[in-house]
């Protein structure tokens, strides 16, 4: 049996940070942040991927800049998010777009 996942999670090594800054404003433990990290593949966020971040036109936050970019420089096809605005310009980006919680929602 192949012990390799059929699809690999990847993120830009900034969800660490996000997931840390998270668990200390809700005042959680930061050793759960393990729970989601141990699942995810970490790519760096390189000089690359920030002149990619930077090349992205309208109005996308810094950070989340940073995820799309992430996802074009490992080849990405897909990008899991729930914001408005991510979504969109992962779309425009010809990225498939997942929400998990609209897939929540409709009982996915």
């Amino acid at each position: 049996m192949n012990s390799a996942p059929d699809h690999l999670i990847v993120s830009s090594r900034i969800l660490q940070t996000e997931l840390t800054r998270v668990l200390r404003r809700e005042r959680r433990p930061v050793a759960e942040r393990d729970l989601v990290l141990e699942k995810v593949a970490m790519t760096p966020v390189t000089e690359a991927v920030l002149m990619s971040a930077e090349a992205i036109s309208g109005h996308v936050r810094t950070l989340d800049a940073i995820h799309l970019a992430s996802a074009l420089a490992v080849g990405s096809d897909v990008l899991v998010s729930h914001d408005a605005a991510v979504k969109r310009f992962a779309r425009i980006l010809d990225l498939h777009v997942l929400d998990p919680l609209a897939a929540h929602r409709s009982g996915a």
